[in-house]
């Protein structure tokens, strides 16, 4: 984790990453080799929910910056977002009971 701190941007699209959304990719590279869950070591540092998290890590997979940033992470993230989507598109519809 945090491999990218302390580092000088190298393409000019990482100069669009805010601190916040470095440390959001850093987290999500290498969170489990902390001594904590995701959702303190979030807190931790973000000082957010882990939802939060989520939700601004979904946005930064569409990102430019965020691929420049680190690009194997970003290609992973994207390739399970759309497994997980056409596994939705083929489970059938949920049967209700009125």
């Amino acid at each position: 984790m945090g491999r990218h701190v302390g580092r000088d941007p190298v393409n000019p699209d990482e100069r669009h990453l805010s601190e916040r959304d470095r440390t959001v990719l850093d987290i999500e590279a290498g969170w489990w080799s902390a001594e904590v869950s995701k959702a303190e070591l979030v807190a931790r540092r973000l000082d957010m929910s882990l939802t939060r998290f989520h939700e601004i890590l979904d946005a930064l997979v569409d990102d430019p910056a965020a691929e420049a940033y680190d690009p194997l992470l970003v290609r992973r993230l994207r390739r399970h977002r759309e497994r997980r989507r056409s596994t939705r598109r083929t489970l059938p519809p949920v049967e209700t009971s009125s």
